[in-house]
């Protein structure tokens, strides 16, 4: 439309410019048609001929009054068109057209060819405005696309609305649904057991659920806005301040075991988890925190601890070596006798396989032993019938003895080995193996030392009593002078007797008699055993010839009297 305005201003300028080179007088002249003939004459003023022409050309200048006002009736409606001043320069060009055609009517009756040029002047000047912006346009109007194009483009715009809807509608679900989501997860959050408290960039507490007001003891209202540091111990700001930071950094946190004050002033143990909170972009906005109250928790690891170290400190306090193996082989304890018995220190022990406390030739089998044991736990002896030997740390081999007994702690079955050594146990048996096989040596001598005794004391006793038998009859027959005899014998017999208990007794108390080595006059000690066996030898009427002047240069006096008494009392008796 603009430019319209200044393509219409430039055409009355240009007017205005001929109509100053023209003098009025000239004007005047220029429109004087008393000199014209009207056009009809050209027609000969045939009727056919000059209304055939009239009416063409009243129908044309109709036409070409009305197409002008549907032109711009058509801007003024469609005012978002790209070229509409293009428009309105074709309604100029039309209605010029049809006033042209109008003076043609006029001048059949009126000569007015002035007035005619003119205006076909003007009707000139508005064609050739209207076909030099026309041209620039055609590059622009041949890109404009075809009605096939235009109905392909309508298609794609319709499949492309139907999927906008499609997706409109999902969009519409998904939205619903999590909407729903977050209902649920604000509920959730609302009435979890765990306290939740979210807070902002500046660290105001925005969200605070009702476990939080239980915990704490105040209401949502009372703290909003409120800094979160407001319920923090002042000791443990910068331990919180630092942990924001890193988790601010990006950095992987555990839960933090602190402690946090209530509305009471009480100082509650608590684990502490803390996520960031991000908007659509990306951007952290603040950060929620998870609390749970661990007091109790503390407590029953505090009571854990101590029956820990009540462990520790019997483990320690026994006796014998004690090793705590798991399920893989690995040992996870030992006391201090372990490392004394074995000369390894506990911390090259633990984590490392049970095996490097045995010999090599033994550690091939012990896994199936362990096995065996897992999968019947039971306290018992280990290697029942088996000799078993630990491995020192100087590679020297000592007698062990092993009390094996399952413990369960949790889902998991460890060992507890009790170790012992019996190396001095051991030199002890072999010592008293020694000692059983010296003491049935002396049991065997002891039963040939029995019988020569009682082979040796009943001698003497039957010489008392051959004796006593002598002085009952000397008595009874009043045999006075025989008496003293007989009485004097039987004191000898007695006194043999006296003399093989005193052996019994030394060998008893030292386990052999001490020889007494000297020359003996051997035909005196015959005599003498004769003497002593006069009466059995009267009763069995045997006579002793003995030689005269026997000696033995080296014995025990008391030694062959008893062997020369045995083979006199075994002549007698057999």
């Amino acid at each position: 439309m603009k430019k319209t305005r200044n393509y219409t201003c430039l055409l009355y300028l240009c007017l205005l410019d001929i109509s100053s080179v023209l003098m009025f007088d000239d004007i005047k002249f220029f429109f004087e048609n008393a000199s014209f003939m009207p056009h009809g004459h050209c027609y000969l003023w045939r009727p056919d001929i000059l209304w055939l022409n009239v009416i063409s050309d009243f129908l044309i200048t109709v036409s070409y009054y009305v197409i002008p006002f549907y032109l711009i009736f058509l801007v003024k409606k469609r005012k978002d068109l790209e070229f509409n001043w293009i428009v309105v320069m074709f309604a100029v060009f039309i209605l010029s057209c049809g006033t042209t055609h109008l003076m043609d009517i006029i001048t059949v009756w009126n000569p007015q060819y002035a007035i005619q040029g003119v205006i076909k002047f003007c009707t000139a000047l508005v064609s050739m405005l209207t076909a030099f912006m026309l041209a620039p346009l055609i590059p622009k109007a041949i890109r404009l696309p075809s009605r096939s194009e235009l109905d392909y483009s309508h298609q794609q715009l319709k499949t492309l609305n139907e999927k906008l809807v499609e997706a409109n509608a999902s969009l519409e679900e998904k939205v619903r649904l999590k909407t729903q989501d977050l209902s649920s997860l604000a509920s959730i959050v609302e009435h979890s057991n765990d306290v939740i408290i979210q807070k902002n960039i500046n660290d105001k507490i925005i969200f605070w659920n009702n476990a939080s007001e239980k915990f704490y003891g105040y209401k949502a209202e009372e703290v909003m806005g409120k800094s979160i540091y407001d319920f923090i111990p002042l000791e443990k700001h910068q331990e919180f301040k630092e942990m924001m930071d890193r988790i601010y950094a990006g950095e992987k946190t555990e839960s933090l075991e602190t402690m946090r004050y209530n509305k009471e002033g009480q100082i509650v143990n608590v684990s502490i988890g803390i996520s960031l909170i991000r908007d659509s972009f990306g951007k952290v906005i603040g950060s929620a925190h998870i609390i749970r109250d661990i007091t109790a928790k503390k407590m029953v690891m505090t009571e854990l601890k101590k029956s820990e170290d009540r462990f520790r400190r019997v483990i320690e306090a026994a006796p014998n070596g004690l090793v705590m193996v798991n399920s893989k082989g690995l040992i996870v304890l030992c006391n201090l006798q372990v490392e004394i018995l074995f000369g390894i220190k506990r911390e090259d022990l633990v984590g490392f396989p049970i095996e490097i406390l045995i010999p090599e030739r033994f550690r091939k089998n012990h896994s199936g032993f362990m096995k065996g044991f897992l999968g019947q736990p039971e306290a018992r002896q280990m290697g029942v019938g088996r000799d078993l030997y630990g491995l020192r740390s100087d590679g020297a081999e000592f007698s062990i003895e092993i009390g094996l007994n399952p413990i369960t702690i949790g889902d998991e079955i460890y060992i507890l080995a009790s170790i012992v050594d019996i190396t001095k146990r051991k030199a002890l048996e072999e010592q008293l193996r020694h000692y059983s096989k010296v003491m049935e040596q002396k049991n065997h001598e002891m039963e040939q030392f029995v019988y020569t005794v009682s082979h040796d004391l009943k001698s003497p006793l039957v010489t008392s009593t051959g004796f006593l038998g002598l002085l009952k009859e000397d008595l009874l027959s009043k045999k006075y002078e025989d008496l003293m005899d007989s009485i004097n014998r039987l004191e000898k017999a007695n006194h043999r007797m006296s003399q093989l208990i005193d052996d019994l007794l030394q060998i008893s108390r030292i386990g052999r008699i001490k020889l007494d080595f000297d020359k003996i006059d051997l035909t005196t000690l015959i005599n003498n055993i004769c003497e002593n066996l006069s009466a059995q030898l009267l009763e069995k009427k045997v006579e002793v010839e003995i030689e005269e002047n026997m000696t033995l240069p080296f014995a025990d006096k008391n030694r062959i009297y008893q062997v020369f008494e045995n083979l006199i009392i075994n002549a007698l008796k057999y």
